[in-house]
């Protein structure tokens, strides 16, 4: 099972020739961590599950809390450093998204607590 998080990897790490194509990767990560976090708070919301007191995505039980902070955490270092490296615009979107990681953190929170 991890031979294919390898493979993976390595085909990653082979498509990568430069500068561009890394902040191209970097890029497609924060979005898509932006677009995790507008689902999380808004199409389908943190709910605590009545059996098992543990705080999911309300949609098909899928995503925990704790996955959901997993991969916002690495969302939110990309994140910071699409900000500090990135001109106006690439800015504004990188400071939405860490608004949004920081919401949806706390969102996850209060449903576990």
């Amino acid at each position: 099972m991890y031979s294919k998080v390898l493979v993976f990897a390595f085909l990653l790490m082979a498509t990568i020739r430069g500068t561009r194509d890394l902040r191209a990767y970097v890029w497609a990560y924060v979005v898509s961590g932006g677009v995790l976090v507008w689902l999380s708070l808004f199409a389908f919301g943190m709910t605590k599950a009545a059996d098992d007191g543990i705080a999911r995505l309300n949609f098909q039980y899928s995503y925990d809390a704790n996955d959901v902070g997993l991969v916002l955490l690495v969302a939110l270092g990309l994140a910071v450093l699409t900000f500090h490296t990135s001109r106006l615009l690439g800015k504004l979107v990188s400071a939405v998204i860490l608004v949004g990681i920081g919401v949806t953190w706390r969102e996850a929170d209060l449903a576990v607590h």
